[in-house]
């Protein structure tokens, strides 16, 4: 019998198990579901007498592109209520209930698991999207660990690879150790206690730009080079309490942070949030602005001052881990910061991140006297 080669996992991801029917939210509901080619061409044959009328009407060819690529061959026909219509009336999947997980499209059996690439290994991570994850994962005290588990046989025969780095390929073993280097030491940065994440985000901020900078000169090659930056951000790191202290002199600059960041949730909107993100980006732009109310700019900046004082802060004094949890987990989920922009994607969900939950916790505590 063949071992397989285990996968590196963040040490919750053991812990995580769907909760079906019991979950508050739904994962089925809301979303466009694709589904592979394999899978189209099984249902719109297939023999089960309940189901067969259900793939045909409700199973279509992907009509984002002329000719769909296998991953992404079709979709599901979300209901008017913009619900999977193989959700029955327990909110449990028909198909998975008569046929089984093998039956089921590849982005449902995976969901919300991710596979990813380094080099000639494999990685399993879980993404935020899923309210359970989001307990195992963010809602412990502990700092994350990175583990070596156990290949799923059922992950490696649907071989679907979120991320994967090198892109087509391989590297030597010297140039795979730097760029996993980088990547931990930008994870050693996140969880490095003592210090606010606020400032760890900026170490971690400066430390991508030098990197990036060193990457961008004509002709690099010099994987040292990184190495010394690693090495530069790690003695900075020894005094970051220092760096801190720097960094509350300069103070924010709230009104460009308050721009910076309607925009980019304006943009989640616009991008088809789920209903319930949907829900909390409303809020947090209605607070901000006043619910409709013309505020002027002065305003919104001291409506936002007073719940980040007298809501947020007072919460995340003593339970910033969760704050670290999320970063952490999207760096390792992302392959931050090689892969792509994925550097300030993850800075800039950060950024959102704050806002939204200030805006949720004022419009949450005046409705209910505090």
């Amino acid at each position: 019998m063949t071992t397989l080669p285990p996968v590196l996992t963040p040490d919750y991801y053991a812990d995580f198990h769907c909760l079906g029917a019991e979950c508050e939210d739904n994962c089925c509901v809301g979303w466009t579901i694709t589904v592979d080619r394999d899978t189209y061409d099984a249902y719109q044959n297939h023999p089960n007498p309940e189901l067969a009328p259900l793939f045909r009407r409700s199973v279509r060819k992907n009509p984002a592109y002329e000719e769909p690529p296998p991953r992404e061959y079709g979709i599901l026909q979300l209901t008017e209520e913009k619900r999977c219509p193989f959700l029955d009336e327990s909110q449990l999947c028909r198909i998975h209930k008569a046929l089984g997980e093998s039956a089921l499209p590849d982005v449902c059996a995976m969901f919300p698991r991710v596979v990813n690439s380094f080099g000639d290994k494999a990685e399993y991570a879980l993404t935020l999207a899923c309210p359970e994850v989001v307990r195992v994962a963010l809602l412990r005290p502990e700092p994350i660990r990175f583990v070596m588990g156990e290949q799923s046989s059922e992950l490696i025969r649907r071989n679907s690879v979120t991320r994967r780095f090198p892109p087509s390929g391989n590297l030597p073993a010297d140039q795979m150790l730097v760029w996993s280097e980088l990547r931990f030491f930008s994870i050693e940065v996140l969880q490095r206690r003592g210090v606010s994440v606020n400032t760890r985000l900026a170490l971690l901020g400066l430390f991508a730009e030098h990197i990036d900078r060193e990457m961008g000169r004509k002709g690099f090659r010099d994987m040292g080079a990184l190495r010394l930056v690693i090495d530069e951000y790690s003695q900075a790191l020894e005094v970051a309490e220092t760096v801190e202290a720097q960094l509350l002199q300069s103070g924010p600059n709230q009104r460009f942070k308050l721009y910076v960041i309607g925009g980019i949730l304006s943009g989640s909107l616009a991008n088809g949030a789920k209903p319930r993100l949907a829900e909390c980006l409303v809020d947090a732009l209605d607070t901000f602005h006043g619910g409709g109310q013309a505020l002027q700019d002065d305003a919104i900046v001291a409506r936002y001052e007073a719940a980040y004082r007298d809501y947020y802060k007072p919460f995340f004094a003593e339970r910033e881990y969760i704050l670290e949890n999320y970063l952490v987990s999207e760096a390792f989920r992302r392959l931050f910061p090689i892969v792509g922009a994925s550097a300030w994607r993850l800075i800039a969900s950060w950024c959102a991140t704050t806002p939204s939950s200030v805006s949720c916790w004022w419009a949450w505590r005046g409705s209910t006297g505090g």
